[in-house]
Formats: structure tokens, C-alpha cells, sequence
């Protein structure tokens, strides 16, 4: 959770509830791995810092690291796309604030 909207929200009654709740896979699935090496997959969409730091973990894991330089990491956040070291990506871009 990047924010408690109930206290930023403090105005309004708010009620909170788990709509899901993201569980980390411990490996890529092979069509997934051979789709980063053989460089058919062009990017990814990161949505939160968690998620891009545990992609991060398995491509190392699962020695595939090197790949990520001919793909882009697309990110929700500015602050999601700061977290990704820009060495290890083609590319790394993030929508602009208004």
C-alpha cells in the first residue's frame, strides 16, 4: 500500500476492503524466459516497487538479467521506475505528472 487513503481521506467515512491480494511466484514460467532471451518480448509493466524488485530477484535467479538491456520497463510510477537501475534496461520510462 503506497498511501492510507482513510487518513487522507479523513473527511469521509471509508470502509476498507481486500479486494486481492498479490502472492510473489518463485520462478518465471519457461515460455515467459524464452520469450526475454530469444527478444519476442519487448517490455514490462511494472505497477509497484514490489513487484519490480521481485522480477528483478527471479531474472537474476534465473540468470536471465543480461536480456532486460534489449527490452523497456514500463512503469506506473516515476517512483517505481527510480527503484529499476537503469543499466540493467533498454529503456525505463514512466508516465509525466501533471
Amino acid at each position: 500500500v503506497a498511501a492510507d487513503l482513510s487518513t487522507i481521506l479523513s473527511e469521509f467515512q471509508t470502509k476498507i476492503f481486500t479486494i486481492y491480494e498479490a502472492r510473489a511466484v518463485r520462478a518465471l514460467a519457461p515460455d515467459i524466459q524464452d520469450s526475454i532471451k530469444a527478444h519476442t518480448a519487448e517490455g514490462v509493466v511494472f505497477f509497484s516497487k514490489r513487484t519490480a524488485q521481485l522480477f528483478m530477484d527471479i531474472c537474476q535467479q534465473e540468470k536471465i538479467s543480461e536480456y532486460l538491456k534489449n527490452m523497456q520497463a514500463f512503469c506506473l510510477s516515476e517512483n517505481i521506475g527510480k527503484n529499476l537501475n537503469t543499466s540493467d534496461w533498454g529503456n525505463i520510462s514512466w508516465p509525466k505528472t501533471i
